[in-house]
């Protein structure tokens, strides 16, 4: 009986499980969402092992029409699909997401349109206007950096400028190594090129 028992808890391990976290953790990272409720997140977890192991089984099955070589306890098979193809599955899906056919018409994988605009990684100067009626001008560029949701939302400016009551930017501040700016306190920004 145990041996019966091990059988089964075997490919549910190492097929749907460990898959199905991977390919969990690794799509948290590349679509940003809210936080799940754990119930949920199993729920996904085993989702995604099942896709896994449909991949695997339907892959292993063609395999076996044309090579004697391989079958369903091959290790470096087992390998394969427990470890490579659960990172390959959420990059794939990410590629596809953010290709200018799906992103422009069908589905736009960045949740605000903060995301959205950052997630564009060009450098821009900016004015960031505070609730307080102060502002600060600075250049987002390739040492920028400007966090994602659902994290609060903050920037880093690489340089930070004198700005004019014409909104021009007037003069680099050289003394400053940048800006770090805490969006609760923003009521506005605007970009330039």
């Amino acid at each position: 009986m145990q041996d019966f028992i091990w059988e089964y808890r075997k490919p549910l391990l190492f097929f749907i499980l460990i898959p199905g976290f991977i390919i969990y953790r690794l799509v948290l990272a590349y679509f940003p969402t809210r936080p799940l409720e754990t119930s949920r997140a199993v729920y996904e977890v085993v989702f995604y092992g099942l896709v896994n192991f449909t991949i695997y089984y339907a892959t292993l099955s063609i395999i076996r029409e044309f090579s004697a070589t391989v079958n369903k306890d091959s290790w470096w098979f087992i390998g394969v699909f427990t470890l490579v193809t659960p990172i390959i599955i959420p990059q794939l899906l990410f590629r596809i997401l953010n290709s200018k056919v799906f992103k422009s018409s069908i589905y736009n994988i960045n949740p605000t349109p903060w995301d959205s605009f950052f997630s564009m990684n060009e450098s821009k100067y900016m004015i960031v206007y505070f609730n307080n009626g102060s502002k600060i001008g600075g250049y987002y560029g390739e040492r920028s950096f400007a966090t994602s949701y659902p994290e609060e939302r903050e920037i880093y400016l690489e340089t930070e400028w004198e700005i004019n009551d014409k909104d021009e930017f007037v003069k680099l501040i050289s003394s400053s190594n940048g800006v770090i700016i805490n969006c609760a306190e923003i009521n506005y920004i605007k970009f330039y090129q």
